[in-house]
């Protein structure tokens, strides 16, 4: 328990200084990034305000008869027009404001994986983990994450639409830069099982032996072919968890003192 306990603490300092520092690298791009959508709320706005006028005039539209209020009529008419023209123009704005928000969040992501790399890579050597053991280690990884997916037909199909390898391949390769492969390999090349329910499960548990003993159990995870990169991490993270006990008492202690209490727990906001 004592092990544990430090174990906890030691994560608890590491993650923190982690975060202030993906945070300090980040300072300039989070700027522009709350600039942007404010930005983009506000464009938001006038699309609600645009709308709301829309609706407005349509309604007063059918209060008009053609031919007695002619003059009205076509008076609406032209302000319709002119709304319609002014609503596509800002729903143009609004893609291409989302556009730069997103932008600006993968600059950020880029800047916090690098310097999660950074760290897992210093984890490696103060382990004994050469550049070499560890490039190995990551390439055999990336060959069995390449193989490991469900044998059935249908599971087999799926995998291969262009949306559902390109996001796996994308959740693959980032989580193996930030991973150890010398202690999580196994969890992150259990099967991928593509299935037709729209909801994404890991299939995995750790058990605990009458002599108190415990050991992961891992079964892979199940996606559908439009799953994306964000949930098929999260489902990962499971097989992590799932898959070491240490780490799994981790994540319950992270858990209960922070999500439960409702104290930050993001290395960096996007």
């Amino acid at each position: 328990m004592a092990s544990l306990s430090s174990a906890i603490s030691g994560n608890e300092k590491r993650l923190e200084s982690l975060r202030q520092n993906i945070i300090k690298k980040t300072e300039d791009e989070q700027k522009e990034l709350d600039s942007a959508q404010e930005e983009h709320q506000t464009i938001k706005q006038n699309i609600k305000d645009s709308q709301l006028k829309l609706s407005s005039l349509i309604s007063a539209r059918s209060q008009y008869d053609i031919e007695k209020d002619r003059d009205k009529y076509i008076e609406n008419k032209n302000l319709m027009e002119r709304e319609y023209a002014k609503l596509e123009s800002l729903r143009k704005e609004s893609e291409i404001q989302q556009k730069q928000v997103n932008e600006v969040k993968l600059k950020i992501r880029k800047a916090g994986l690098e310097e999660i790399k950074k760290d897992m890579l210093e984890v490696n050597k103060q382990d004994g983990f050469s550049s070499e053991q560890l490039n190995k280690a990551t390439e055999e990884l990336k060959q069995k994450q390449q193989s490991a997916i469900a044998e059935d037909r249908k599971s087999i199909r799926e995998s291969k639409d262009a949306f559902a390898t390109q996001e796996r391949e994308r959740a693959q390769e980032r989580l193996r830069e930030i991973f150890n492969p010398h202690i999580h390999s196994e969890s992150l090349s259990k099967p991928v099982e593509y299935v037709t329910t729209s909801r994404a499960y890991s299939k995995g548990e750790t058990i605990e032996f009458v002599d108190g003993s415990r050991s992961g159990s891992l079964r892979g995870i199940s996606i559908n072919k439009k799953t994306n990169l964000k949930t098929i991490l999260h489902e990962y993270g499971h097989q992590i968890e799932d898959g070491n006990p240490e780490v799994h008492d981790l994540c319950t202690d992270f858990f209960r003192n922070h999500i439960v209490t409702g104290k930050q727990t993001l290395l960096f906001r996007p």
